[in-house]
């Protein structure tokens, strides 16, 4: 959208008295006040639009009433009529009606409409008025065109897909349609190098556990996504390795021979054109080139067979790749956190233990935003929460839908109680907008932790018992009295908090009040590990992951009862040494009762 508010329609009803000596002209001034009234409108709301944070609101219809002088100057009389309609247009949204529908950005609004595209659910949605121009085309040409009428947007739009989606837009999508997407949103022209940073085994093993039954140039956009995800750029670099791991995972799948795979670890093109023609022509010159990226395939095709080795692998007790298992840190905080009676507010879940499905989707969010959907995935933390690779976020949210309202306040108190015992200043209350709602927040001031956080008002509240100020002993905890200035401050840094750990994807579906749990236990489990490390208590949660979790490992289960990680050093190791996390033995509490162990090398 170019502007910040437009208005697609606009229709006076206008009501004079019977006996009024010129009507037309009254119709004429209105509609001149009319024209005038979109540039007044933006004026008046760009504060507005500026506290939503770059959402795209789209609003079906409002009507209001306004009472107008038209003997008045035509430009004054706008601005009256903008402010009734601002005023109508911000209570319409505030209030949660049917006739509004909000995305996080425009991104995701692209990202949206291509995942329903390809359901099939677009078509006859009034939200999707703007695309109207590509409903004559096939499902597979609307997506391309869509994504890369402006490259930059949909290289956006492709980082926010939901992976859950990616099932139903690689069946939409031709081969030929996927290759022109890639082309056009990747420059593969640009030589900057695609490894800096970037984990691609991990995006491999992920993209593998998708289980896609899509072409090699669908899944290559798939990988392609996940990159751009994590940061990679949109080079030619990352395009090849895409398209090169796209393969394995298709020879991977096939159950190939190894002559495949050893033509791309070889950079041999006449090989893998044996395999796949069109594919070889696109790696030609990178195989060529790149001997980082034959290095990658090497890598890539033994995680790959690693990762399918399923139970007998780890019933031998042979390592597997542990990408995220940094968070190792975290988990300590979390099983304290989902106590007895968080326990006893979870829903039951099919094919996983509840706690051990709610500790893997805090855990994802405290990855943050991109990483999320990888660590939910991730095969060594689903081996250790015990969770079926069949289990699916759809599985978890469904379960979450059928437990009610009830059930998630029991479990924010119970998170409450616990979060309690960590407070060690004065506790500030404030609130700040996020998922549609204002969320009401009160904060310890020494750390920064969400004592709780609510979607309503404490009055508000009907199910409340207890005083979320109450520390463990019953005794109220000090309530600091500060000033505008301050709890302005505090709420900006929990909205960052909650921006940070939100992922969109993961939480899209989610019903708020456990969607409000589940965020909360995340940042208080890192707020309660930056306060043990020196120099860490209040530093921004990107900044904490950057300097604190392991870039990559490897995952061990010795016994039914004990798993090992073996981690490389983040760069702010020697902190964690002085606090005592470079290493250490711990015990998870049932169910699924297990010692871990880690150590950073």
């Amino acid at each position: 959208m170019d502007s910040i508010v437009s208005i697609r329609t606009w229709r006076n009803e206008i009501v004079v008295a019977r006996d009024h000596p010129q009507p037309e002209r009254v119709r004429a001034d209105v509609d001149l006040m009319t024209a005038q009234v979109g540039d007044a409108l933006a004026a008046g709301l760009a504060d507005y639009v500026d506290r939503k944070g770059g959402e795209v609101i789209l609003v079906r219809r409002i009507v209001f009433d306004c009472d107008l002088d038209t003997r008045c100057d035509v430009r004054r009389a706008a601005h009256v009529l903008a402010r009734r309609c601002a005023t109508a247009l911000v209570q319409t949204i505030e209030s949660g009606s049917s006739d509004v529908v909000r995305f996080a950005s425009q991104a995701a609004f692209v990202a949206r409409f291509v995942e329903d595209v390809a359901t099939g659910n677009a078509w006859g949605q009034w939200y999707y008025a703007s695309f109207a121009g590509v409903a004559v085309l096939p499902p597979s040409a609307a997506i391309r065109t869509v994504l890369t009428d402006d490259p930059e947007l949909g290289r956006d739009a492709l980082k926010v897909v939901a992976p859950g989606a990616w099932a139903h837009i690689a069946r939409a999508l031709e081969a030929r349609d996927a290759t022109r997407i890639a082309e056009a949103l990747g420059d593969e022209d640009d030589p900057t190098d695609a490894h800096g940073g970037v984990d691609w085994i991990a995006i491999a093993t992920a993209a593998s556990g998708l289980e896609l039954a899509a072409p090699v140039a669908v899944l290559a956009l798939v990988v392609f996504s996940q990159a751009l995800r994590l940061g990679a750029p949109a080079g030619g670099a990352s395009l090849a390795a895409a398209r090169l791991l796209a393969a394995l995972i298709d020879l991977h799948r096939r159950g190939a021979d190894d002559s495949a795979a050893g033509a791309l670890t070889q950079g041999d093109v006449r090989g893998l054109a044996r395999y796949e023609p069109a594919l070889a022509v696109a790696l030609a010159r990178p195989l060529a080139d790149g001997e980082a990226l034959r290095g990658l395939a090497g890598a890539a095709s033994g995680a790959l067979q690693r990762a399918g080795a399923g139970d007998e692998r780890r019933a031998a007790g042979v390592e597997q790749p542990a990408p995220f298992g940094g968070l190792v840190l975290l988990l300590d905080e979390i099983d304290v956190l989902l106590n007895r009676e968080f326990v006893a507010a979870l829903p039951d879940t099919k094919g996983a233990p509840a706690r051990g499905a709610a500790a893997l989707f805090v855990l994802a969010l405290a990855a943050g935003p991109g990483r999320a959907p990888l660590v939910w995935r991730d095969a060594s933390w689903r081996d250790f929460f015990a969770i079926d690779a069949s289990f699916g976020l759809t599985d978890f949210v469904d379960a979450l839908n059928r437990s009610g309202l009830d059930t998630a306040i029991e479990a924010r108190q119970a998170l409450g109680t616990a979060a309690r015992r960590h407070v060690r200043g004065a506790v500030v209350a404030t609130a700040f907008r996020a998922a549609g709602a204002r969320l009401h927040c009160e904060v310890d001031t020494a750390t920064g932790l969400w004592i709780d956080l609510r979607s309503t008002a404490r009055d508000e509240d009907a199910e409340e018992r207890a005083s979320p100020c109450d520390d463990a002993d019953g005794q109220t905890a000090p309530r600091a009295q500060k000033s505008f200035v301050e709890r302005l401050a505090a709420a900006r840094k929990a909205r960052r908090d909650w921006h940070d750990l939100d992922d969109e994807e993961l939480c899209r579906d989610v019903p708020l009040g456990w969607r409000i749990v589940l965020v909360a236990a995340a940042q208080i489990a890192w707020r309660r590990v930056a306060y043990r490390v020196a120099g860490m208590n209040g530093a921004s949660l990107p900044y904490l992951r950057r300097n604190l979790l392991s870039p990559h490992g490897d995952f061990v289960r010795s016994a039914a009862d004990r798993v090992h990680w073996r981690l490389a050093r983040p760069p702010l190791h020697v902190l964690l040494g002085l606090a005592g996390l470079a290493r250490g033995t711990r015990r998870w509490s049932a169910p699924s009762e297990q010692a871990y162990e880690w150590r950073m090398e």
